[in-house]
C-alpha cells in the first residue's frame, strides 16, 4: 500500500551488522519492521472456550495500524468490547492445534474498520497459551481488490499471486517469482524488485525476457532523474508511457534506457515511516499508455510482495531466534525455569507452577518431572522467602537478584528473576546458579579472617591507610572516624585535631616520617557531633625495597570512655584519699586525748591536782561521744545510700522538736562562745516523721553552724509556714549564720559525701564531711527538700529545709520524754554480754542511774539468773557465741515468768534489717553500742516508772 508520508527517507539503514546477537537482531527486526507485531496470551474459561486475549508485547507499528493505545497488559475486550468473536476463535485454534495460520479478515471496530492480513503462530510452550501475530493493514489493498474484482483476469492474477506468495513464503527467492508472475500478466520484458539501503537502489530480485541482460546490482539513487527522486520520496507511483517523449530527458539518459530495452515503465515506491524501502518496476520495450488497471496491478503486487517478503523474514528471524534461545537455555551452565504464581482468594501467593525448565535445572536442584507441577508437590518445605520474592517481581515488574539458601535442596543459589509479560501476567522467569561451593569457600575464608577481624574489632575502631606525608587518608575498616580525605591540599589534622594539640602532634608526625618509625599517641580529636573525644592512634610506615615510605597503615581506637572513667576514678581516688586522711586525723585526735588522759592518770595515780578523776572521765566521755558520732554518720550514710534505713513515722510537733534540740545544743554554743537564737511560731506545726532522725538533721546543722562560725559568731534558727498561710502544707526551717560562707562553685557539692567547706591541713573545724550528706538524704526520706544560700566566702550561709505538714492530726502528738539525771525509783536490770568488762561497766551505769543490776556472761547463765532473780528488764547482747540473743529471747518467752521481762536488744551492728528482726522477735527496744546514757535512762524510766517497781 502506498504511503505519502515524507521524512528522512534516505537515512534508513536496513543493513544489520554481523556482530549483533540473535536477540539484538530480533529486537531490531521487531521494532523496525513495517508490519504490526504482537504476542498475546489467549484466556479460556473452565470449559476451554476462548474468553479474551491479553497483549504481552507489541511493536511500534501495532498502535499505528490498530489505533489501540498502551495495549500491553490489557485484554482486547477491555480495549474494544465490540471486537468480533471470530478473532478470539481463530487464535484459540492456533493455541489448541499448535499450527500456524494465515488469513485475512476485517476488524470493523478498529481504526474505523480495517482489513488485516494476519499470520499467527504458537509462541513458546503450549502451556503458555501464547500466540505471535504478524499483520498488516490491507484496507487499501482490499479497496483495490474491490475495484479489480470487475476484471476476472485481474482477480485471477491476484488469487494466483496470493497463492504463489503463500507457496513460496519460506523461500528467499519469493520476490523473484512474484516479478515473473507480474511480467507474464502485463507482457513486460522486465520486472525489478529493488530494496533501498543507505541511499542505494539495490536490485536483488528480477525477471527479464530471454536474451536481455540482467539488472541485478546496486545503483545510486542520485543517478535517477530529479523528478523521479521527488516522486519516490513522496511515495508517488511514476508512470512513463514513452521515455523518449518525456521532457527533461537527456540524450545520454535515453541512450542508457535504450541499452536496457526500456521504453515505457511503471515504478511503484513503498514508504514505511516516511522512508523509502522498496521500488517495484515493470518495463516494456515498446512505448504505449499504461491502463489504470495495470498501474493498480503493479501497486498491489508491490504491496503484497513486500508484505509477504517481510513477513517471511520476520518468521525466519523468530524461528532462528527461538532456536538460538532454546539452544542457549539448554546449553548454559545456569538453571532456568519459567513458572506461574498461584494466589489464594485473599490475593496472597501460596505456590507456583513450573511451566518450562532447562536440563541444568534438574541437575542443580535434583528435581525431576517438574513441568506442569506445583512447587509444593515437589518440595513442600520451600521457604516463604522465595514466594515473597517472586510475588514482588510479578507485582512490580522490577527484576531482582536474589542470593539465599534453599532448605528443600540444602543448597545456596543466586537467582535473577524477572516478570514475563505485562502487569496482569503472573508468570516469571528465573535464571539461577548453584553457589554452594562459593559460599563454602567464602565461609572458609571468613573463618580464616575471623581472628584478624576480631583483633581489629577488639583493639580498634578504624583501620586506615595514609599517603607518605599524611595529607590523604582512606578508611579501610570502621565507621567512627572522619570521612576519607583525598584532597592532597587539605590537611585533615587541622580539621579534626583541636588547635592547641596540633603543634605537638605535627611534631611527632614529622619525627615519625623522618625516622621512618611507628607513630603511637593518645590524643584528643574533634568528633562528628562537635564534641571532643580521645583516641589512641598507631601508624606503621610501609617501606619499599629501598626503604622509602610508600604509605602508612594505621589503627585508631576511641578511648573517650576510658579517659572519662580515668578522670572519674582519679577524682574518686583523690576524694577517697582525702577522706581517709581526714578519718585518720579525726580518729587519732580523740584517741590521742583518751590515751594521754589515761597515761597521766597512770603516772599520777589520780593525784594530779590539774586532772582529777571526775575531770578525766568527763574529758574522755566527750572524746568517746565524738568518735561515736563519726561512726554513726558513717553507718547512716551507708544505710541511706543502700536503702537500708527505715523511718518510724508518727505525728510530731516540729515546734516542740526544734525547741528541745536547740536546748540540747545551747550549752555547746555557750561553751565555744557562739550565740544561738531561736524564733518559733505560737502554734503547732505537725508532720508525720521519725523523731530521732529529724533531731539528727537539726543537730547536724547546729553542729555545722558551730564549726563554721568564728568566736562571738551568731547562728539564727527559725521555723515558720512556708508561705505564711494557715492552709500551707509545708514548714520552712531556716538556719542562718554569719560564718565563713560558701563559694558559689561549691554550694552544690557540699551535700556530697566527704565534702567540707575547708580542706586545709590544720582543719580547724574537724569532722568527716558526712553531716550535710546525711541531712540531705534524711530530709529527702521525709519527702522534704534542702537548699543552701551564700553570697560567698566571708558572707555567711543559710540552710532552708522544707518539710510536708499534715492539716489534721488524730491521736496524741509525740514531744519526746523528758530526761533527768537519774531515776528516783528502783527496778531490777539483768545485763547479758559475753564481753565481761563491757557487761560490768553497763551494769554500773544502770546502778548509777538508781536501779539494781546483775550481770551474766552467756546466754545459758542469763536464763538461770533470770529464773531465780526475776528482773524487770534485760539488756541482752545479740552477738554472743553458743547461744545468741535471739535464742535467749525465744527461750525466755517460752517460760510463763519470762513474758513479764522487757528485753532490750544490745548490739554493735547498726544495720536496719537487724533492727526490723528484733522488732519481729518481740524485743521492747534496740540500743547500739556504745550506750547513749540519755537513751538508756529514757528506756529505764519508760519500762520501770516510779512507784511500779517490785524491788
Amino acid at each position: 500500500m502506498n504511503n505519502p508520508q515524507q521524512s528522512d527517507w534516505f537515512h534508513g539503514d536496513s543493513s544489520q551488522p554481523d556482530n549483533l546477537s540473535a536477540s539484538e537482531k530480533y529486537l531490531m527486526l521487531v521494532n523496525h519492521m513495517q508490519q504490526g507485531f504482537c504476542i498475546i496470551e489467549v484466556l479460556f474459561d473452565e470449559t476451554g472456550q476462548p474468553l479474551d486475549y491479553r497483549f504481552l508485547e507489541v511493536n511500534p507499528v501495532f498502535e499505528q495500524q490498530t489505533g489501540l493505545v498502551d495495549p500491553v497488559g490489557k485484554t482486547m475486550r477491555e480495549l474494544q468490547p465490540a471486537h468480533e468473536q471470530h478473532w478470539f476463535d481463530t487464535y484459540a485454534q492456533v493455541v489448541k492445534t499448535g499450527q500456524p495460520i494465515h488469513f485475512e479478515n476485517q476488524a470493523a471496530h478498529l481504526a474505523g474498520g480495517v482489513w488485516y492480513e494476519v499470520f499467527a503462530f504458537p509462541f513458546g510452550p503450549a502451556t503458555n497459551h501464547q500466540v505471535a501475530i504478524l499483520f498488516d493493514d490491507i484496507t487499501a489493498r482490499k479497496k483495490a481488490e474491490a475495484a479489480l474484482r470487475a476484471s476476472q483476469k485481474q482477480q485471477t492474477y491476484l488469487l494466483k499471486l496470493a497463492d504463489t506468495l503463500r507457496m513460496y513464503a519460506d523461500q528467499p527467492n519469493m520476490p523473484t517469482i512474484a516479478c515473473q508472475l507480474l511480467a507474464q500478466e502485463l507482457g513486460a520484458i522486465r520486472v525489478n524488485y529493488a530494496e533501498v539501503k543507505t541511499n542505494t537502489y539495490v536490485v536483488e530480485h528480477e525477471y527479464h525476457s530471454a536474451g536481455l541482460s540482467s539488472m541485478i546490482g546496486q545503483y545510486a539513487i542520485s543517478s535517477f532523474r530529479p523528478n523521479e527522486q521527488t516522486a519516490f520520496k513522496a511515495g508517488r507511483t511514476v508512470v512513463i508511457s514513452d521515455i523518449e517523449a518525456e521532457a527533461n530527458v537527456t540524450d545520454e539518459q535515453v541512450a542508457a534506457y535504450a541499452d536496457l530495452n526500456v521504453r515505457a515503465f511503471i515504478s511503484v515506491p513503498l514508504l514505511r515511516h516516511g522512508k523509502l524501502v522498496v521500488v517495484l518496476s515493470a518495463i516494456r520495450e515498446q512505448p504505449g499508455p499504461w491502463q489504470p488497471e495495470e498501474i493498480s496491478l503493479v501497486e498491489e503486487t508491490a504491496e503484497r510482495t513486500w508484505t509477504a517478503h517481510e513477513r517471511a523474514r520476520a518468521e525466519e528471524t523468530l524461528r532462528a531466534s527461538e532456536q538460538k534461545y532454546r539452544t542457549l537455555f539448554d546449553s548454559i551452565d545456569e538453571g532456568f525455569h519459567i513458572s506461574e504464581l498461584i494466589y489464594d482468594q485473599a490475593g496472597q501467593p501460596v505456590d507456583y507452577r513450573f511451566l518450562e525448565v532447562n536440563p541444568v535445572f534438574e541437575w542443580q536442584t535434583g528435581l525431576q518431572n517438574t513441568v506442569g507441577r506445583l512447587s509444593s508437590e515437589i518440595a513442600p518445605n520451600v521457604e516463604s522467602y522465595w514466594l515473597q520474592a517472586y510475588h514482588q517481581v510479578v507485582q512490580t515488574g522490577q527484576p531482582i537478584r536474589i542470593e539465599n539458601y534453599n532448605q528443600a535442596t540444602d543448597r545456596w543459589y543466586t537467582a535473577y528473576t524477572s516478570r514475563v509479560g505485562g502487569a496482569d501476567n503472573r508468570q516469571f522467569v528465573v535464571v539461577f546458579d548453584d553457589i554452594t561451593e562459593r559460599k563454602q569457600a567464602q565461609e572458609a575464608l571468613r573463618h580464616s579472617e575471623e581472628q584478624f577481624r576480631m583483633l581489629v574489632t577488639a583493639s580498634s575502631d578504624i583501620v586506615y591507610r595514609m599517603n607518605p606525608d599524611w595529607t590523604q587518608l582512606h578508611r579501610l575498616i570502621g565507621t567512627t572516624f572522619p570521612a576519607d580525605i583525598q584532597d592532597s591540599n587539605a590537611t585533615w589534622l587541622q580539621t579534626y585535631i583541636p588547635a592547641e594539640d596540633q603543634p605537638q602532634i605535627q611534631q611527632l608526625i614529622q619525627e615519625a616520617i623522618r625516622t621512618r618509625t611507628p607513630f603511637e599517641l593518645e590524643h584528643r580529636i574533634m568528633r562528628a557531633d562537635g564534641t571532643i573525644g580521645w583516641m589512641f592512634s598507631r601508624a606503621i610506615p610501609m617501606l619499599d625495597e629501598q626503604g622509602t615510605i610508600q604509605s602508612w597503615l594505621g589503627a585508631s581506637s576511641d578511648i573517650t570512655a576510658r579517659k572519662q572513667a580515668e578522670e572519674v576514678l582519679q577524682e574518686s581516688n583523690r576524694r577517697k584519699d582525702e577522706f581517709l586522711a581526714m578519718l585518720g586525723h579525726e580518729l587519732r585526735n580523740p584517741l590521742a586525748t583518751v590515751s594521754n588522759l589515761l597515761l597521766v592518770l597512770e603516772l599520777t595515780d589520780g593525784t594530779d591536782e590539774n586532772l582529777s578523776y571526775p575531770k578525766a572521765v568527763r574529758l574522755m566521755s566527750r572524746e568517746v561521744r565524738y568518735m561515736t558520732r563519726m561512726v554513726d554518720d558513717l553507718l547512716d550514710v551507708g544505710r541511706i545510700r543502700y536503702g537500708l534505713i527505715q523511718l518510724h513515722k508518727q505525728p510530731i510537733d516540729l515546734v516542740t522538736l526544734v525547741r528541745q534540740t536547740v536546748e540540747v545544743a545551747q550549752p555547746l554554743y555557750e561553751q565555744q562562745q557562739r550565740q544561738l537564737s531561736l524564733a518559733l511560731p505560737p502554734y503547732s506545726l505537725v508532720m508525720q516523721g521519725d523523731e530521732t532522725r529529724l533531731k539528727q538533721v537539726l543537730m547536724n546543722l547546729l553542729t555545722n553552724g558551730l564549726k563554721y562560725t568564728q568566736p562571738a559568731g551568731h547562728v539564727w534558727v527559725s521555723l515558720e509556714l512556708a508561705d505564711n498561710s494557715a492552709l500551707s502544707k509545708q514548714a520552712l526551717l531556716r538556719m542562718k549564720d554569719d560564718g565563713i560562707g560558701i563559694a558559689a562553685d561549691r554550694q552544690e557539692a557540699i551535700f556530697d559525701i566527704f565534702v567540707q567547706g575547708e580542706t586545709t591541713l590544720d582543719r580547724p573545724q574537724g569532722g568527716l564531711g558526712l553531716g550535710l550528706a546525711v541531712v540531705k538524704q534524711l530530709v529527702a526520706l521525709h519527702d522534704g527538700s534542702i537548699e543552701v544560700r551564700s553570697e560567698g566566702p566571708g558572707q555567711g550561709s543559710e540552710f532552708l529545709i522544707r518539710l510536708p505538714l499534715t492539716l489534721e492530726v488524730s491521736g496524741s502528738v509525740t514531744t519526746g520524754p523528758s530526761i533527768s539525771s537519774s531515776a528516783k525509783s528502783k527496778g531490777r536490770v539483768l545485763v547479758v554480754d559475753d564481753n565481761q568488762t563491757l557487761a560490768d561497766m553497763t551494769a554500773r551505769l544502770v546502778e548509777l542511774s538508781g536501779y539494781e543490776a546483775q550481770t551474766s556472761y552467756s546466754g545459758a547463765d542469763a536464763l538461770l539468773v533470770a529464773q531465780q532473780w526475776r528482773p524487770d528488764m534485760m539488756l541482752l547482747d545479740l552477738g554472743m557465741p553458743h547461744m545468741d540473743g535471739f535464742e535467749v529471747k525465744r527461750r525466755l518467752t517460752e517460760q510463763p515468768w519470762g513474758n513479764t521481762i522487757s528485753v532490750i536488744a544490745l548490739t554493735g551492728y547498726g544495720q536496719e534489717p537487724l533492727k526490723a528482726q528484733t522488732d519481729q522477735a518481740g524485743f521492747a527496744a534496740y540500743l547500739l553500742k556504745p550506750l547513749n546514757l540519755l537513751r538508756l535512762r529514757e528506756l529505764l524510766r519508760a519500762i520501770m516508772p516510779p512507784g511500779n517497781s517490785d524491788s
